[in-house]
């Protein structure tokens, strides 16, 4: 039986548009995790390179913080104790295509660190564990 979260995902997998709620006026748009890494500009790097993110902005000389983005998907990497948590961070991305971005990381070197597979929970998944030791999950819901 599918979870209540996955029961609400739309056609293409991602969650309805909601409309701002008509007592409050106030609608929530997106949500922008700080990963938290040693090196800002070697994180830019390694998420445009690896994982094949813009890169969007930076901030200070040397960065201690950055945005890369991809369709509409951003993180922030913020330097490790400055502006960034004091350790690594965890995140799920869904998305769509999951099979064919595990293969285009995995060619581009990424760490997997867990591999792709079907989920008890109706996802197809897998992990990347970036050099700071981030934990991401890709996954995409199934059919079946």
């Amino acid at each position: 039986m599918p979870t209540p979260y996955l029961s609400n995902l739309g056609p293409d997998g991602r969650a309805p548009k909601q409309e701002p709620a008509s007592h409050t006026g106030v609608r929530f748009q997106t949500i922008i995790p700080v990963l938290s890494v040693h090196d800002v500009d070697e994180a830019c790097a390694w998420y445009k390179d690896v994982l094949g993110f813009d890169i969007g902005w930076s901030w200070g000389s040397p960065p201690t913080i950055a945005a890369v983005f991809r369709d509409g998907l951003e993180f922030n990497l913020g330097l490790r104790g400055e502006s960034g948590p004091p350790t690594y961070s965890v995140a799920y991305v869904q998305m769509i295509g999951v099979t064919a971005y595990h293969e285009a990381v995995r060619g581009r070197g990424a760490r997997v660190s867990s591999p792709l597979r079907h989920q008890p929970y109706g996802m197809i998944d897998f992990e990347v564990t970036d050099p700071s030791g981030n934990r991401i999950t890709f996954g995409e819901t199934t059919t079946s």
